[in-house]
């Protein structure tokens, strides 16, 4: 196994950068990149944990948001009011295993970092987060409007079944403390109750395209109903969008569930910019690439 030395001396030999940095700003964005963009992954995993310790020691607040570009993948989001900006990434820690990061920066407050714990993403509905318990996601929007002094974030994630998850997401703070998700997501269910979640979580196979989008002018969340496909060449079931389109709408207090939003069915989609791989190849309804 390596020693440090000889993880050092290997991470040197594939950027000289390190070795010429003068200022713990390179070495923060040197370590950054290197534990996304390497392909070992012992080296990353040594790359993530000086990143760690290096960020916690260097980033001191707002003024420092210029230092968290370490990375094109990495993504940034200001909040409406201008009262925060928040900064999320995603790396692969094993073949297949992901683990998240995030870093929030408010003025005239310490940073806010947290790093993903494992967890299931079929069982994060009913639960509030802290930095500490945090399940991981890279946040690549944040709503236009605060909602009773909470925001909404819109995340990707990957489970290391290979499963896709969009997450609509609750931020809010109390006593100046950061939390993840409320109970204002509602559903109908049998009996006429309605039932509460903290988040609202779309799980997908691989190659599907799902999308979230929001009009300001209704409050209203709109995405792609998820269904479940036999592939008919492998049995393999497949999570996918069907043409068909659900909604949450905001009520004054409470986003309620639209099961059945009107509207054309649609050949396809509109297609967001993807979050993470903008050369993602096309692929049919059972994530099979496509012939041009």
């Amino acid at each position: 196994m390596c020693t440090p030395f000889l993880k050092i001396l290997a991470l040197c030999a594939i950027s000289t950068s390190l070795c010429q940095a003068q200022t713990q700003f390179d070495s923060l964005r040197f370590w950054g990149d290197a534990m996304i963009s390497l392909s070992s992954p012992e080296l990353r995993e040594h790359s993530a944990a000086e990143f760690s310790q290096m960020l916690r020691k260097e980033i001191r607040g707002i003024e420092d948001s210029a230092r968290m570009r370490f990375h094109p993948s990495v993504q940034r989001i200001h909040a409406p009011d201008n009262s925060f900006v928040l900064y999320s990434w995603q790396r692969e820690s094993q073949p297949g295993n992901y683990r998240y990061g995030f870093c929030l920066l408010r003025e005239g407050r310490p940073p806010v970092i947290g790093h993903s714990v494992t967890r299931n993403y079929r069982k994060i509905n009913y639960e509030r987060f802290s930095k500490d318990n945090w399940y991981g996601a890279i946040y690549y929007k944040l709503l236009p409007d605060a909602f009773n002094g909470h925001y909404i974030l819109l995340g990707y994630s990957q489970s290391s079944d290979g499963t896709r998850h969009r997450v609509i997401e609750v931020l809010g703070f109390a006593e100046g403390e950061l939390f993840f998700g409320a109970p204002v997501f509602a559903k109908g269910v049998q009996g006429g109750a309605m039932e509460k979640y903290f988040r609202a979580v779309l799980h997908y196979s691989p190659g599907a395209q799902p999308v979230i989008t929001y009009d300001p002018s209704l409050k209203q969340i709109a995405f792609d109903h998820i269904s479940s496909f036999s592939d008919p060449r492998t049995g393999e079931v497949i999570l996918a969008q069907d043409g068909t389109f659900e909604a949450y709408d905001w009520s004054g207090n409470l986003w309620v569930h639209n099961p059945y939003l009107q509207g054309q069915i649609l050949d396809q989609a509109p297609i967001e910019k993807p979050v993470l791989d903008q050369d993602r190849p096309k692929r049919d309804l059972f994530g099979r690439p496509q012939k041009n």
